[in-house]
């Protein structure tokens, strides 16, 4: 049986997709040449990469949505501000957003949560985003993976299923699952969030991913929830920068000590990346504070809105930044400044923070 190819444009580009594979992509022999000349890998990442670089006007390439921040989980270290949230998006109320996206040019979609398998309709959105040659990655627990899932991905495999890890309980659903998936041909990476609470499992689950012939990643990142319930996280389970280096040296070989002005919009996300919360609003990260929500705000609108945030702050200066040594370890941006009166502010104190924090890198 032959499948049917999706024909597709994003940022120009003309190409065809395979719905029924993870990653199979048709494209015109200029294109490819274009891709490797530029240092582009012929991926699915590689191609969202380079589809980012292209369109000079904001278009939404990649999506990052946060499904729901419900989680079946009660991780300590987690961000997750509210575990009790009721009122979900389903399916009806999503397809118009995601179809605008995906006419503007969706390349990719990354799904998650919280617990993004815990969302009633997410099979009909996943199904739907792979019907209409969106590549899909999923990010989840692993815990919750059951038969329904399994026939769906094996009819529409998604490019990679993300597991994260924080034990070493290898009879658990999430090591069983990891090795049904690998089991079935699909791609899956092992992810483990090392902090001062989880570092005790580290080696085993290390181990057994070697056994198993299974990709492992590391992430030592936290990230501080709003509620007295969810602050001080880093402070109190993130483990210490020689930790961090010893993992993930790359990732600190980079950060070259340079001093730079630190801008509002210095990140990648305003190159055709766009953030769905929980709540369904839109944005550039999960860190802006300014969205839009697409529940009662029209999605061709706020991405142009999007767009003339973009060209007032791209290269808008912060007001306060020095230009430090640190300014390559400095998350301070639009998302995370003062807004007064048009202008970008440093909040007090974040300077001293940075500083402190990477004071002996």
């Amino acid at each position: 049986m032959i499948s049917k190819i999706i024909e597709r444009c994003s940022s120009g580009i003309h190409y065809g997709v395979d719905p029924t594979t993870p990653s199979d992509i048709y494209l015109d022999e200029e294109t490819i040449k274009s891709l490797t000349k530029n240092g582009y890998e012929l991926s699915v990442s590689g191609l969202s990469s380079y589809l980012r670089t292209l369109n000079p006007s904001f278009s939404p390439v990649l999506l990052n949505w946060e499904m729901t921040s419900r989680c079946n989980f009660n991780c300590a270290f987690c961000y997750i501000k509210d575990n009790s949230i009721k009122e979900e998006v389903n399916f009806s109320k999503s397809k118009e957003v995601l179809t605008s996206l995906i006419s503007e040019g969706l390349f990719e979609a990354y799904l998650s949560g919280g617990e993004c398998l815990l969302l009633d309709d997410f099979i009909k959105i996943y199904t739907f985003l792979k019907k209409n040659g969106v590549f899909v990655t999923v990010f989840t627990n692993g815990s919750l993976i059951n038969d329904e899932h399994l026939k769906c991905w094996k009819e529409f495999p998604p490019c990679s299923v993300e597991i994260t890890l924080y034990n070493n309980d290898f009879s658990s659903a999430p090591f069983t699952n990891v090795l049904r998936l690998k089991d079935m041909g699909l791609h899956v990476v092992v992810k483990f969030t090392l902090t001062t609470s989880t570092n005790v499992f580290f080696d085993d689950v290390k181990n057994w991913s070697l056994e198993n012939n299974i990709e492992l990643m590391v992430d030592s990142d936290l990230i501080d929830g709003n509620d007295s319930l969810h602050k001080n996280i880093e402070e109190l389970y993130s483990v210490s920068i020689e930790q961090k280096k010893e993992i993930n040296p790359t990732r600190y070989e980079k950060a070259a000590m340079k001093k730079a002005i630190r801008t509002g919009l210095p990140c990648k996300a305003k190159q055709g990346i766009v953030h769905v919360s929980p709540e369904f609003s839109i944005a550039l990260c999960s860190k802006m504070k300014m969205r839009w929500d697409l529940k009662h705000v029209n999605v061709l609108n706020a991405l142009s809105e999007l767009q003339q945030l973009i060209d007032k702050y791209e290269n808008a200066k912060l007001q306060g930044c020095e230009g430090c040594i640190y300014s390559s370890m400095c998350d301070m941006c639009f998302a995370s400044a003062i807004y007064k009166n048009g202008e970008l502010y440093v909040p007090d104190g974040h300077c001293n923070n940075i500083r402190e924090k990477y004071m002996n890198f």
